[in-house]
């Protein structure tokens, strides 16, 4: 199968909602993630991208039924003229509207900041050597973490700490086992199972994160 380009955020939506969204980001880069990034899953680009459809169908449906009422009202002021019912309802209407226009196109925004957020977190965590990213980027106290551009202001410190208090959510191997290419022993792993490092709250992160690590690590303290 071909390689796909990847594709610019105006490609993906367009340059008219583009033009949109740049206008409320202001000065904010607008990143979107390389879809052949072996770090980030395509599906989870086609599932933002899924996502953006249906905000920009949503846009376009707003935008078609105000524009209708705008010419209904036209219609209605031309019999006004000649005597006809008032359009104060009509007026309503058209009010409502494109107060939820407004809203969609600040919700879509919303959305695309915050899909931003979650692909650089993603990506950060992949590149530390998780062993699982979902499982890792869930003990990060993301509300203490910013995107200012490319860089995550507060995941650094974050993450040296899991790595110094959990070390078997990343990339080391049990002992004895030798890191492809380096020729060089791999750090040990304590073993929450063995009496001398005994720890049910790390046996059930490794339970929950890595079953196979568990099943290994259990074997080697001897216990079913």
């Amino acid at each position: 199968m071909p390689k796909t380009e990847p594709k610019t955020l105006e490609e993906l939506l367009g340059p008219e909602l583009y033009g949109q969204v740049k206008e409320r980001l202001g000065e904010t880069e607008i990143v979107v993630a390389d879809p052949d990034n072996p770090q980030i899953p395509k599906h989870r680009l086609d599932e933002v991208i899924a996502e953006r459809n249906r905000y920009k169908d949503l846009a376009t449906e707003h935008e078609k039924r105000l524009n209708d009422l705008k010419a209904e009202h036209e219609r209605h002021l031309n019999d006004l003229k000649a005597g006809l019912k008032d359009n104060d309802t009509l007026k309503a209407q058209i009010a409502e509207l494109q107060a939820k226009n407004k809203e969609a196109s600040e919700e879509y925004t919303r959305h695309l900041r915050e899909q931003q957020f979650s692909f650089a977190i993603e990506r950060a965590v992949a590149a530390a050597d998780a062993r699982n990213v979902k499982a890792v980027i869930a003990l990060l106290d993301k509300s203490k973490i910013s995107l200012d551009g490319d860089n995550l202001l507060g995941f650094d410190a974050q993450i040296t700490a899991l790595k110094e208090s959990d070390p078997y959510l990343f990339g080391v191997e049990l002992k004895g086992r030798v890191p492809e290419g380096t020729g060089k022993p791999a750090k040990e792993v304590p073993n929450p199972w063995k009496k001398e490092s005994f720890n049910l709250t790390k046996q059930g992160h490794i339970l929950k994160t890595d079953p196979e690590l568990a099943v290994k690590l259990k074997a080697e303290a001897g216990v079913k």
